[in-house]
């Protein structure tokens, strides 16, 4: 086998080598801000994790599930209003298209009825408004 050069320069064998070993041990103090835990997602949101695991205000949640058209199972333990983390995140898109399209047709049906003159309006029946008193309204 060949020779092993130490840094003293002398010449070492594999078998002094492997009777060399030691082990070294050491603390490391961190400070509590150096490491981030990551744990898994809540499978249950309430308004209690609802705004650190998704950022949502606890006002704006709790508005949601009082919707008429809120589709996801609510379970109730007191006051707390806990619903399916997964179906939460799949609704909130799917509601969020279904308003703007709302929002959309009711803006054009708006436009439509202010485009109408006021011969327009008195042929089809409409009577405009009287004027109000100046500082009424």
């Amino acid at each position: 086998m060949s020779e092993i050069d130490s840094p003293e320069g002398a010449a070492e064998t594999p078998d002094m080598r492997s009777r060399m070993t030691a082990r070294v041990t050491t603390t490391v103090t961190l400070p509590p801000d150096a490491l981030t835990v990551v744990a898994p997602h809540p499978e249950m949101i309430s308004q209690i994790n609802v705004e650190q695991t998704l950022g949502i205000p606890v006002r704006i949640y709790l508005e949601l599930l009082r919707e008429d058209d809120c589709p996801l199972e609510v379970t109730s333990l007191g006051k707390l209003r806990l619903v399916h983390r997964k179906q939460l995140l799949r609704w909130l898109p799917v509601r969020g298209k279904a308003k703007r399209a709302a929002a959309a047709i009711e803006k054009v049906t708006r436009d439509d009825d202010d485009q109408f003159t006021v011969e327009e309006q008195v042929r089809l029946g409409v009577k405009p408004a009287p004027p109000t008193a100046p500082g009424r309204r």
